[in-house]
């Protein structure tokens, strides 16, 4: 009962210090939203001045013209007829507000306000000067009302053992414990007294190890006293029981902490991902902001507010407003909403569904929107019969001529011949197979020392000779000028009816025959030697 009054006591005195802290921290938030208020009215004063400033200079830039009364005659005279009152516009509900007149009144109204910013400034800070001075005192009041709260609850234990009749022998376990534990705290002090004499250990130290012993001191009286009040006998069956019911308390709790700190673990690495996210978009999100001249302009004139409101913050906001000046300049030179090919060429839109991709299109990141087809990496893409593709292979030089500029040359290697064959008319829009199947070739044209590659386009003609074989040194003869003889050589003629020249040689490609040795009149076959084709037309 003694306690419990002496702890209303202290407790009416928490109450009176924390009411008064309450409003001491009231009387500062009224100030504080004030203070805002001012400022959030200042600032409204400078955008509406901005604006008016804006409207003036727009005024000043257009035009003016005179209005003259329309004439009625040739003469030019002035009729003196004026318009019906229904055709005359109404009048505005609302009429403009006049720069010229309003503009002086808001500078007069900022610098009114401007003049009580320091007043303001003085009373929010000695309102938060007398929260903190009662902040203490509230602290202490809490502390005495803890410290009587605690005192409180050893006597409401010490009743409650009393009332439940704890074992004897678990207050003897209990007394041994406090024994140690009073017995460490007392060899722990002589230690640090010993490393006081030796100037080791500080006198802070030492007290708390003597308050540390005195508490030990304290906790073994109060389980002595409680040994003591147990003075009935306890029976096994109930020690055994509460044996049991302790070790599964026990048990119980070490399972509580082991499934906290498991949930806490998962919810830190959950948080500590988050935060990652988090600052890596703010991070993003900031690079991006800075590619947006309208953005760091925004920027720039919330600096320059700020500066005109906190004067003491100047150098700072100069400094600040310098460099988003600097941003602002690179933003211009490169803007966000410009993507730059790599290379200069022919652009060739993706397609959605039936469509061309247009503006506002659902897009994903890494989904192609156009196409860039550089003109000096250009490839003829070639239809060779099934009957001469066996002869063609990749590597092979091509020379390519294009009939839409003038046929111009190019050269070029053949990178990829098809694997599997279509029929001629697949893909040509004629009805029925044509039976004949051409494999698909392609040749990447090399780029060439005129600097017409810019003129290619796609879908133009392109005539190719693919070589097929390479002879050095080889004298040859048209195909058709070969004739067959009465004892199986070849032979050719030199003149129409002429008995033929018996030749050796191989076939080269599809019009060439490659001369190994003459066999007849060397000297008639030499280089540059006019030989007789005989065609069908000629018969």
């Amino acid at each position: 009962v003694p306690l419990e009054a002496a702890t209303s006591v202290v407790r009416a005195g928490f109450e009176t210090t924390r009411l008064a802290w309450q409003q001491a921290q009231d009387t500062f938030i009224d100030q504080l939203d004030a203070w805002q208020d001012h400022q959030d009215h200042l600032l409204r004063l400078e955008n509406r001045l901005d604006e008016m400033t804006q409207q003036d200079r727009e005024a000043k830039a257009k035009p003016r013209t005179k209005i003259r009364p329309a004439d009625d005659s040739k003469g030019g005279k002035k009729s003196g007829k004026r318009p019906p009152k229904d055709e005359a516009a109404p009048p505005s509900s609302e009429a403009p507000a006049d720069p010229a007149i309003e503009i002086p009144k808001i500078l007069a109204e900022r610098e009114t306000l401007r003049e009580k910013t320091a007043q303001l400034q003085t009373e929010l800070a000695a309102a938060r000067a007398k929260r903190d001075a009662q902040a203490p005192l509230k602290d202490a009041a809490a502390a005495a009302l803890s410290a009587a709260e605690t005192a409180e609850r050893e006597v409401r234990i010490r009743l409650e053992i009393e009332k439940r009749g704890l074992p004897a022998t678990q207050l003897a376990l209990d007394a041994e414990l406090a024994q140690v534990t009073l017995d460490e705290a007392q060899r722990r002090l002589n230690e640090g007294q010993a490393a006081f004499a030796a100037k080791t250990l500080s006198q802070v130290a030492i007290d708390d190890l003597i308050a540390e012993r005195d508490h030990a001191r304290t906790q073994a009286t109060i389980v002595a006293e409680r040994l003591a009040l147990a003075n009935r006998p306890v029976s096994p069956e109930v020690l055994a029981e509460a044996a049991a019911r302790l070790a599964k308390a026990e048990q119980a709790a070490i399972n509580a902490h082991a499934v906290r700190d498991r949930n806490l673990a998962i919810l830190d690495q959950e948080r500590a991902v988050l935060d990652a996210k988090i600052a890596r978009l703010t991070a993003s999100l900031a690079v991006r902001a800075r590619r947006f001249p309208s953005t760091i302009e925004q920027e720039i004139a919330a600096r320059e507010r700020d500066r005109s409101l906190k004067p003491d913050l100047a150098p700072q906001l100069d400094q600040q407003i310098a460099s988003l000046r600097i941003d602002l300049e690179k933003a211009k030179a490169t803007p966000p909403n410009i993507a730059r090919a790599p290379v200069a060429g022919l652009i060739k839109v993706r397609r959605e569904g039936d469509r061309q991709k247009l503006a506002g299109d659902m897009v994903w990141q890494a989904d192609p929107m156009v196409e860039v087809f550089a003109p000096a990496n250009m490839e003829v893409v070639v239809r060779v019969n099934e009957v001469n593709v066996a002869r063609i292979r990749q590597g092979m030089k091509v020379t390519a001529e294009i009939p839409a500029l003038g046929r111009l040359p190019r050269t070029g290697v053949i990178t990829q011949v098809a694997g599997v064959g279509r029929d001629k008319n697949d893909g040509s829009g004629k009805k029925g197979q044509a039976g004949v199947t051409q494999f698909e070739v392609r040749i990447n044209l090399e780029p060439g020392d005129d600097h017409r590659d810019g003129d290619f386009r796609q879908g133009m003609t392109a005539l190719v000779a693919i070589e097929l074989q390479r002879v050095a040194d080889a004298r040859w003869l048209p195909r058709s000028a070969i004739v067959n003889m009465a004892d199986g050589h070849a032979g050719v003629r030199l003149a129409p009816g002429a008995e033929p020249i018996p030749v050796t040689g191989h076939i080269v490609g599809s019009d060439a025959f490659v001369v190994e040795a003459p066999i007849g009149d060397t000297q008639a076959l030499s280089d540059g030697a006019t030989v007789y084709v005989e065609r069908i037309s000629n018969r």
